[in-house]
């Protein structure tokens, strides 16, 4: 959520927590900020729109569902508005959503583009693939794990990230992991502009975690920006999570799982780079 941060987009604050019941100490835990009124006007500066927080059902990827309104409901649960009509509520998100697989060709970014934060969509896609998000808006699940903001008074929609628990999935997870299963992906990448924002922002992501900071240690290769944050909170949690009688894994798992992490971390961002220079945007060929 740090890395989506950086990136430019909205996300939800984390923090590690030692919890302790009647003065037991009972595990490691995440503290995680809700999505509500509060995150909304501390990232948007309103809360008086329409917030929705998706519900996986089944596997669904972008495509229009028709005009009955229950099937938007079934995905998307309200947080705001409850007691308004489905007419208020999802008339909208039905006409946003027809949008993505009725526009034409020609009409399509710009008639997107009128319910649909396109860029702020292109950039949260590109990020979760740099930071190898397989449950995102493009996952193996197809979309799962957002929310929709529709903002006061107008028709257009962002999508917010949640629940980052599958990311760092593999070091070469692929770059265009769901994106012709994703009806809006695979009409997105079709425009030059569009495929372009979309390789700029792996290019962009993957130099925010190979960021250093500094000379590096003699004869030792200096630190990037992911790897130093991994090593921080590494550092941070280790004695709280060693301590953690009740975890489902042993301290040797976490370990383990911990050098994964770094590992990820120092090799990710060449491979994206790597991938995404293959590609020629705005052609879909490689060189």
């Amino acid at each position: 959520m740090k890395f989506y941060r950086t990136m430019g987009l909205s996300a939800p604050r984390m923090a590690p927590a030692a919890l302790y019941v009647n003065n037991e100490y009972f595990g490691l835990y995440t503290v995680v900020e809700e999505i509500d009124e509060a995150f909304l006007t501390r990232v948007f500066g309103e809360n008086t729109g329409y917030l929705f927080e998706y519900k996986w059902t089944y596997y669904y990827h972008f495509e229009y569902l028709g005009t009955d309104l229950t099937a938007y409901r079934t995905l998307y649960e309200p947080r705001t508005h409850v007691y308004e009509s489905d007419g208020a509520l999802y008339s909208p998100v039905e006409a946003m959503t027809r949008a993505f697989t009725d526009a034409s060709d020609e009409n399509f970014v710009a008639t997107v583009s009128e319910r649909l934060d396109f860029l702020t969509f292109v950039r949260l896609v590109a990020a979760q693939a740099v930071i190898a998000e397989c449950d995102g808006l493009t996952g193996n699940w197809g979309v799962n794990n957002n929310y929709l903001y529709r903002f006061n008074g107008r028709p257009l929609h962002q999508y917010l990230p949640w629940d980052a628990s599958s990311s760092f999935r593999a070091l070469d997870y692929p770059l265009h992991a769901g994106h012709d299963e994703s009806v809006l992906m695979s009409r997105v990448m079709k425009f030059p502009e569009q495929r372009a924002w979309y390789y700029d922002t792996l290019l962009e992501g993957a130099a925010v975690i190979a960021q250093t900071e500094g000379p590096a240690e003699p004869g030792q290769p200096s630190p990037g920006w992911l790897e130093r944050e991994a090593a921080r909170i590494l550092d941070l949690i280790r004695p709280a999570a060693y301590a953690d009688k009740v975890k489902p894994y042993s301290n040797e798992e976490f370990d383990a799982a911990a050098a994964e992490i770094v590992t990820f971390a120092q090799t990710r961002a060449g491979f994206v780079r790597k991938e995404a220079e293959r590609f020629a945007p705005g052609t879909g060929q490689i060189y």
